[in-house]
Parts: C-alpha cells; sequence; structure tokens
C-alpha cells in the first residue's frame, strides 16, 4: 500500500525490516599505537532476529518490549532530520537479545532509521544513517552485516570518528551450523561498564594484533573459502582464547562467564574445536559442520540438567543484508 504525498510522488505508508544478529568474535586491535584501530571479525547469523515495522500515523507510538521502549524512541528523535517528519507508529515485531553479544542495539538502531527514511524519502545510505543514530563507535561488523550480512573482516577505523572499513566479506557456508548457547541471568559489559572496560585496559600489543590477523587472512577466509570446516574450527577457536586472554582483566577471564567457560572446556574435551565467545558474551558460539551435529548437540545440552536453564539457539548464517518490504 502507497500514498501520494503533495507532489504526486508515491511513497510506502509501511515499511518492515527483517534483520539477524551479528556475532563479534573479536577486535584485531585495541589502543594501537600505529595505524587503523580496533577492526574485527564477525559473522552476521539468522537467529535471533529483530524484525521492526513503521508506518506513518497521526502521532508518534511506539509498540516494544520494556527494556528496549527507551532506546526506540531514542533512536526515532535521533532520525529525525527536521519538522517536516511524518509522526509514525514504530512496533518491534521481534527483537535480539541486549547485551549477550549479539549486537541487538546496532540491528534495532538502523532498522528503525532505514524505515523511518524510506518513509520520509529520504535516500541517506546505511553509514549515514549508522552516524545518525551513534553506531560504530568502535566496531563497524554490525553496520556492514546489516548492509551485506555473511562472514566479515572489519580493518579498523582510519580516524576516530570513522566506521571501520570492510576489509572482506564473504559468504558463509550454509551447511556450516552454529549453536549460541547464553547462561541464564547474565549478560555482558554495556554503557558505561563498556567505556570503563576498554579505559583500564592496556592496548593490545603488535604481536597479539599479528597473529589475530595472521589467523584471519591465512586461516579463517581460506578455510571459508575452500569450505575446510575444520581449520575455520580450529583457527576461530584459537582466535576466540587469544581475544579472551587479552580481555580477561576485564571481564575476569578468558570467557565473562564461569559456566560458559566450563561448558567451552566440555565440549573441547568432546572434540569440538570451534568455540568462542560473541563480544563481551556471556553468549559463546560453538561451531559445527552440519545441521544433525548442532541438533544432536542441542538435544545433549537441553537434556543435562547443568545445561538445561541455558538459551541454546541453532542458527546458520545470514549471507544477505537486512530485508526491507515496503507494505
Amino acid at each position: 500500500m502507497a500514498r501520494g504525498d503533495a507532489g504526486g510522488v508515491s511513497l510506502p505508508g509501511k515499511v518492515q525490516i527483517t534483520t539477524g544478529a551479528r556475532l563479534h568474535i573479536g577486535p584485531l586491535a585495541n589502543a594501537a599505537e600505529t595505524g587503523r584501530d580496533f577492526g574485527g571479525v564477525g559473522l552476521m547469523v539468522s537467529a535471533p532476529s529483530c524484525r521492526v515495522v513503521v508506518s506513518t500515523s497521526e502521532s508518534d507510538t511506539i509498540t516494544a518490549p520494556d527494556a528496549i521502549y527507551d532506546r526506540v524512541a531514542k533512536v526515532r528523535d535521533q532520525c529525525r532530520t527536521s519538522d517536516a517528519w511524518k509522526p509514525c507508529q514504530i512496533e518491534v515485531v521481534e527483537s535480539i537479545p541486549q547485551h549477550h553479544g549479539f549486537g541487538g542495539g546496532t540491528q534495532l538502531s538502523l532498522a528503525i532509521a532505514t524505515a523511518m527514511a524510506r518513509l520520509n524519502q529520504d535516500d541517506s545510505n546505511t553509514f549515514k544513517l549508522a552516524r545518525r543514530v551513534g553506531r560504530g563507535l568502535r566496531s563497524g561488523l554490525g553496520i556492514h552485516g546489516f548492509e551485506y550480512g555473511g562472514f566479515l573482516v572489519d580493518g579498523g577505523k582510519s580516524m576516530p570518528n570513522s566506521i571501520g572499513g570492510l576489509s572482506a566479506r564473504n559468504n558463509f557456508p550454509d551447511e556450516w551450523t552454529l549453536l549460541l548457547i547464553s547462561p541464564g541471568g547474565s549478560e555482558g559489559l554495556s554503557g558505561e561498564r563498556e567505556v570503563q572496560a576498554f579505559r583500564d585496559l592496556s592496548p593490545m600489543s603488535i604481536t597479539d594484533t599479528s597473529h589475530l590477523c595472521r589467523l584471519v587472512l591465512m586461516r579463517m577466509l581460506p578455510a571459508i573459502s575452500e569450505q575446510d570446516f575444520c581449520e575455520f574450527a580450529d583457527a576461530v577457536g584459537e582466535f576466540g582464547q587469544r581475544v579472551g586472554e587479552y580481555f580477561s582483566p576485564a571481564q575476569g577471564g578468558v570467557f565473562s562467564s564461569q559456566r560458559m567457560s566450563d561448558l567451552a572446556d566440555q565440549l573441547g574435551r568432546e572434540g569440538i574445536r570451534g568455540v568462542a565467545q560473541t563480544s563481551w558474551g556471556p553468549t559463546i558460539a560453538a561451531f559445527f559442520p552440519t545441521e544433525q551435529e548442532a541438533i544432536l548437540k542441542h538435544s545433549e545440552l537441553t537434556s543435562d540438567e547443568v545445561w538445561a536453564d541455558c538459551s541454546i539457539i541453532i542458527a546458520t548464517a545470514m549471507n544477505r543484508g537486512a530485508e526491507v518490504v515496503e507494505l
């Protein structure tokens, strides 16, 4: 359904945006003395997902879970670049859990910003919209993920106020499947606590940055292109361990949750090598070469009383950008 504006141009009356979650396996640098800073490696996945419907309305209304209501209102106000922007109704149909390492804040913000721009004939691209709503202060992975999907390498920020450049982007093998496991009642660092953690951390050494870059350039990316699951799993597990050791002073260990650390150890003893925390956690991602193997492990974990209270999501890669539908 569309309606005409005063000039006769047909504009959508309702826009639906659907996107996935961003996994952030870790940065490539922090407080770099030379060259680009931050950077990182990540993957867009199909679940959990974010779906937002924005429509023109006589007055502003929001339908969203209490936990994200204020964020939705803030993003709406940030998006309005002039009084000419129309009132709108924002409905968050599906939302990504906040502060669990899924990059839900960026996906939600960009979904709202994209829909509002469409409704108001604003052709700003994703990166301009990201700046408008204050995303990409460190990592650009969620922004690139919203735009392109897939397995992503953020080459780092060339200037403090820039968005990290996209150095590489690959389709991730469709059959490789993940379990995303989060402990109950726990969240990763966010907000001022996250800012303070970065302030308190020592700069990442050039040795660490070089090692992480080698893992990405000479192991992960070739393994994805050649669909060599074992090589990829080994590399992502080593990457996660190295990054976790660097962030250990801020998060209390290689993993921010002791329970997830214990589970990672258990999976390792079972021969599951591709395990890493996403962002500040507490979620860990475990990679499997087939859906069947992931489903089997999901069944084992959910039937084990030790892990029965955990959230365990089966996910695959999202090898496309956000879906935009004008209704």
